[in-house]
């Protein structure tokens, strides 16, 4: 005879591929050691495993040098806008990236299966809905661009194996991401 523990009211994550909008729970830092380059940051969602997080490494525009990737998904939560200077054509924005301001927000984060055949969560990020702000106004209509547009950019990519393995037996232990906390140290 056994006895094992069965919890009560137990709710599954859902695992499907598509969009959902999920309560951000949990964001931190990390930093390779390859310069910029390297820089990411973790998130993790309400209601799924922490095995199951949105990494987004930062991306930089090659003729202004912005970081876009990371910002968007702060743009997209509404979180962190520190000030925003209007121009004719444009605004700026400064966007306090602490990724505090990203917990408690909604996002809508896209599901997909990824060259390997495994579920992963893309970076392409939409707002879970309207809303307006001091930069932005988002429509239920603008939403629905964007996550097409996601959409397309995730499933473009995710064809592509990028870290050259074949399989997970010959991915070795897991010894978690490598991070730095050094808060100096991410904002070169």
């Amino acid at each position: 005879m056994g006895v094992i523990t069965v919890k009560k009211n137990v709710s599954y994550a859902d695992f499907t591929q598509g969009w959902k909008s999920l309560i951000v729970s949990g964001a931190k830092k990390g930093k390779y050691d390859i310069g910029n380059q390297g820089k990411y940051i973790d998130i993790w969602f309400e209601g799924y495993p922490d095995t199951v997080k949105l990494r987004a490494h930062a991306k930089v525009r090659k003729d202004t040098g912005e970081e876009f990737c990371i910002h968007n998904i702060f743009l997209n939560a509404n979180a962190g806008i520190v000030e925003v200077s209007e121009g004719e054509e444009e605004n700026r924005v400064k966007i306090d990236i602490d990724p505090t301001h990203l917990i408690g927000k909604e996002l809508q984060v896209f599901f997909y299966k990824n060259a390997k055949g495994y579920t992963d969560v893309s970076d392409n990020t939409a707002p879970a809905v309207p809303f307006e702000n001091a930069v932005e106004k988002w429509t239920e209509e603008r939403i629905e661009k964007q996550k097409k547009y996601a959409e397309g950019r995730t499933k473009q990519f995710a064809k592509v194996n990028t870290d050259n393995w074949d399989s997970p037996s010959d991915n070795g232990a897991d010894t978690g991401p490598p991070t730095s906390e050094e808060e100096d140290d991410w904002n070169d």
